[in-house]
């Protein structure tokens, strides 16, 4: 895993179609949490103050990065379990009271 990740860096460096292309997974990402996140909101269930484009970019990037870290460090086993904690821990942060 951790090859994989340096892996993309360089091509990511040097090869400006693997950027376009990783750019755009980024966007899709965030473009679906927003979409998640816009369903909750016209149902009430989170707060109306959130800036869903924020927040959306800050969660697939938080993910991305926290992943990233996992298996940099060795931990990749127990990141998933992590995450979701970290999705629970967002939701009450963002969730109507």
């Amino acid at each position: 895993e951790t090859n994989f990740f340096l892996f993309i860096v360089e091509a990511i460096r040097y090869l400006p179609l693997v950027r376009d292309k990783v750019e755009a997974m980024v966007a899709q990402e965030i473009n679906t949490v927003k979409a998640i996140l816009l369903c909750s909101a016209n149902r009430g269930e989170i707060r109306e103050s959130l800036d869903l484009d924020f927040l959306a970019g800050h969660i697939v990037r938080a993910f991305d990065g926290y992943e990233m870290h996992g298996v940099l460090l060795g931990h990749s086993s127990k990141t998933h379990m992590e995450e979701l904690i970290m999705v629970s821990q967002i939701w009450k942060l963002i969730k109507k009271a």
